[in-house]
Order: structure tokens, then sequence, then C-alpha cells
């Protein structure tokens, strides 16, 4: 496989995987195969429902949903407007690899990002396939603005 999905907080049951183990047994099937190429397995937690826990200092909320668990893997994705009471579609996914968005999505269509003007580093148009540049994180910026951490 190239691909493991686990859920932190699945919808119909809100269930967590246990993120460590299954990193763990992608990790294991890893290699470098004859032709030098490296065979690496992404793992992202789909975090959509539950992952919003990772805001939490409890030690029993984090410990049960396992969220100090979500730095092993590749890729994260929570959507704030589920548990936090952001507005209506705020959605984070987080990738762990610095280049990977820009690399598998950069359209690199000059006339609408210059790398020369001021700022070009902080576009984030050309990291997604449709050249967006969302508001998402104003939306979880103001939220947590106004509540604080312990909101």
């Amino acid at each position: 496989p190239f691909f493991v999905a686990c859920t932190a907080g699945s919808t119909v049951r809100g269930s967590f995987d246990d993120i460590a183990d299954i990193v763990r047994v992608c990790r294991s099937y890893e290699s470098r195969g004859d032709d030098g190429l490296e065979r690496s397995i992404w793992v992202h937690v789909d975090g959509a429902w539950g992952g919003s826990a990772i805001f939490s200092s409890r030690p029993s909320v984090r410990r049960a949903t396992r969220v100090d668990q979500v730095g092993l893997a590749d890729s994260f994705t929570f959507n704030p407007h589920k548990m936090l009471g952001a507005p209506q579609q705020t959605t984070a996914f987080i990738v762990r690899h610095r280049h990977a968005l820009r690399d598998s999505n950069a359209a690199g269509a000059k006339y609408l990002f210059d790398s020369r003007k001021n700022g070009a580093a902080y576009d984030l148009g050309d990291l997604s396939y449709t050249c967006g540049r969302r508001t998402d994180a104003v939306k979880l910026w103001a939220l947590w603005k106004y509540y604080g951490r312990k909101g």
C-alpha cells in the first residue's frame, strides 16, 4: 500500500485508532527497492470529527483520544466547525513534509503567482489544486483569539 488512514474520532461511533501502532506497522513495511527507489507509506489521520481534541489540555481527553500520537503521521485533518463552534465550513489539513502540498498541487501559473512580489512565500494559493486562498485559518484564528486557550 502507499496510503493508510487512521481515525481520530469517527463520525458514527467516535472511535479513535491507536495511531502509534498503525504507524509502527506501516514503517516496518517501508523499504528501498532493487531499483534504488524508496517505498514509503503515507499515514494520514482523519480527525474531521474528533481531531479538535488536540486543543484540549485535559490529560484524560488527550489519553482517550490519542491525539498526542498525531505527530507520528504524515498528515492530519480536523474540522473546527464540528466540535469547536467555528463557522461552517472550517477545515485544516496539516502535513509534516514542508513542500508536499506545493509539489503536489502547484500550477506554477506565473500570471497568478509572482515570486517577486512582497510576501510571496506566504501566498497559499498555489498549494491547492483550486488555486484558492481559503479563509479557514482566519476563522480558526478569530475563534481562538476570542475564546483563548482555555475557552
